[in-house]
C-alpha cells in the first residue's frame, strides 16, 4: 500500500488532515479520539512501523468492520514511559513508531539509518507538540525509550562493535550477523534471545570494571 492509498482509506474513515507543514502530515481521528501522523511520499510504500502504530490498528477496524465503536477516555500520562520500535524495512530503511496501547498519539519517524530515523521520530514529536498546542490542548507528559531489531541495533551501534566482535560476545556466528545487517535473512526468536542475553551480561560485566 502507498501513503497516498493509505490517505484515501484514512478520509474514507473520517479522518482529518489538521496540519500539513510539517515533516509529517498531522491527521485526527473523530472515532478513536487520537491524533497521528503519515508521510509526504505519497508514491511511497508504506512504513511497515506505520501500519504497527496503535491509531491505524483501530483505523483499520473501523473501516473493515464499519460497526466498531471505540470510545476514549482521557488518559494521564505523566511521565509515562512509552516505548517506541526502531526496524529495518525490505527495502533497507529504518521506520520508527510507538507500541503503546495507551498512548493517546501516534508519531512516526523514517530514515536511512537508525540516526536519521530517531531524529525524524523526534521531530515529529515537537510537530504533534504544535498540532495539541493549535487545538487549545495539553500534550502528556512522556519519555521515550527505543527499541530495536536485530537489523537495526547492528546498524546503530556499529561505531561501537564490530561484528567479529560481537560474534565472539553473543556466539552468533560472523556471517550470520552479517545477514541480519543486509536483510538477506531475519534472526529466530531463539537467536534474539540469546543476542540479548549476551549483551546484556556483556554490559554487566563491563558495569563491574574498575581500575587501580
Amino acid at each position: 500500500m502507498k501513503y497516498n492509498e493509505l490517505e484515501r482509506l484514512l478520509k474514507k474513515s473520517g479522518c482529518k488532515l489538521m496540519d500539513d507543514s510539517g515533516r509529517h502530515p498531522t491527521w485526527y481521528s473523530p472515532k478513536t479520539g487520537k491524533y497521528f501522523q503519515t508521510s509526504h511520499h505519497k508514491s511511497e510504500e508504506v512504513k511497515p512501523g506505520t501500519l504497527k502504530s496503535t491509531p491505524y490498528i483501530f483505523i483499520f477496524y473501523i473501516i473493515i468492520l464499519d460497526k466498531l465503536i471505540i470510545k476514549t477516555k482521557d488518559i494521564i500520562m505523566a511521565n509515562k514511559k512509552i516505548n517506541v520500535v526502531i526496524e529495518r524495512g525490505v527495502d533497507g530503511t529504518y521506520s520508527a513508531f510507538i507500541a503503546d496501547n495507551n498512548c493517546e498519539f501516534g508519531c512516526i519517524g523514517e530514515g536511512k539509518s537508525v540516526e536519521e530515523t530517531k531524529s525524524d521520530f523526534l521531530e515529529a514529536v515537537d510537530e504533534m507538540k504544535k498540532v495539541y498546542e493549535m487545538n487549545g490542548k495539553k500534550f502528556p507528559a512522556v519519555e521515550f525509550y527505543f527499541i530495536y531489531d536485530v537489523a537495526s541495533f547492528l546498524n546503530y551501534y556499529a561505531y561501537a562493535f564490530s561484528l567479529a566482535g560481537l560474534a565472539r560476545i553473543t556466539g552468533v556466528n560472523q556471517g550470520q550477523l552479517s545477514h541480519y545487517v543486509t536483510g538477506r535473512r531475519k534472526p529466530s526468536k531463539t537467536t534474539v534471545e540469546k543476542i540479548e542475553k549476551s549483551l546484556h551480561a556483556f554490559a554487566n560485566e563491563i558495569g563491574e570494571i574498575k581500575f587501580v
